[in-house]
């Protein structure tokens, strides 16, 4: 998908994230239109595994949730009762993590390359022109070449962070 015609679309993503003791997350997606795509969220034990999406447990304790809600209205309902009650929710902290994490799962799929906690916050990195760098008259951060083709990322000789 590098014709012009698709601009400088990244087609599929897949990232393993490691943490302490080996705890890993693997994570897939595919955005290509006709294509059979999941959304899910899958945790594997050794007694069993859960659906994060389904509310749901198959192993040794099954277990599935009967009830029913809208989690954005479930999300709303807090943020408006912190409103009212003067108590703000302050998820600041995990929600920039979070963001970080997607970053360098983005930039690892990008380059091929394995990227750490450290080396991401250590570097200066950032992806398009920083805040303080933009103006009205100012260049676009990614031009086409001369057949109308955008940069597409390229695993393996994609560099974003020095190692």
């Amino acid at each position: 998908m590098t014709d012009h015609i698709y601009g400088d679309v990244f087609d599929h993503h897949s990232v393993v994230y490691e943490y302490d003791h080996g705890v890993r997350i693997y994570a897939f997606c595919r955005t290509t239109e006709g294509c059979y795509n999941d959304y899910s969220s899958f945790v594997f034990g050794s007694k069993g595994k859960a659906s994060i999406m389904h509310c749901q447990i198959w192993g040794e304790n099954e277990w599935k949730w009967q009830g029913s809600c809208n989690p954005y209205q479930t999300e709303h309902d807090a943020l408006f009762r912190a409103i009212r009650s003067g108590e703000p929710v302050n998820n600041g902290d995990y929600m920039a993590r979070s963001t970080m994490m997607g970053i360098m799962g983005q930039i690892s799929c990008y380059t091929g390359e394995e990227v750490t906690w450290e080396q991401v916050n250590n570097s200066e990195f950032s992806f398009g022109p920083k805040p303080e760098e933009c103006h009205d008259d100012m260049e676009p951060p990614a031009l086409p070449n001369d057949d109308g083709s955008y940069p597409v990322p390229t695993p393996g000789f994609t560099r974003l962070i020095e190692a």
